[in-house]
């Protein structure tokens, strides 16, 4: 017996839901992060930065009508901290420099409408909702992750990263879909 796969629709997405069965005859489950990739919904971006002690660098993430699932983790090279802000206030001037958003799915053609900006000018960073501290003092660097946030549309959220030593190698990776 081969593999026989089952064809639905989501409910959420209106795209088409697969199941696998076994050649057993059992279900092979599909993560619905798993799924979102496949549907082409799930994306990527990215952005790393050098900063000195005290230093901070702020990426901007715009939520433009969907509801983002944003998921992000990092390391550093030495010890600092991330911080999430809600209703961040831009000062006018620049919106920062956009990043690029990476679909998982490279076969469909799908465009996020969840934006995200490094170095935006703020007037106000907003509301802080959450602060991650990574590295320690008997470790150099260290590995932040893993945090999930599920967004509200129309606002504006600020991630803010911040040196605690000189020469801080930051990388940034955020994984992201919509539901609308």
């Amino acid at each position: 017996m081969s593999e026989v796969r089952v064809t639905g629709i989501d409910s959420q997405t209106g795209g088409k839901v697969h199941q696998v069965i076994s050649p057993e005859g059992y279900p092979i489950n599909v993560t619905s992060v798993h799924q979102r990739i496949h549907s082409g919904y799930f994306f990527h971006v990215w952005d790393e930065v050098e900063l000195g002690v005290g230093a901070q660098h702020w990426i901007m993430i715009y939520t433009n009508g969907n509801t983002p699932h944003v998921r992000y983790e990092g390391n550093g090279s030495g010890r600092g901290l991330i911080r999430l802000f809600e209703d961040a206030v831009l000062s006018g001037t620049s919106s920062g420099t956009f990043l690029t958003p990476h679909r998982k799915n490279r076969k469909i053609p799908r465009t996020p409408t969840t934006l995200f900006a490094h170095t935006p000018e703020i007037t106000n960073s907003g509301t802080q909702i959450s602060e991650v501290h990574f590295g320690n003092n008997v470790q150099v660097g260290g590995a932040f992750g893993d945090w999930e946030w599920i967004l509200q549309s129309e606002k504006l959220y600020l991630l803010e990263l911040e040196s605690e030593v000189a020469s801080n190698h930051i990388g940034l990776n955020i994984d992201f879909y919509e539901v609308a």
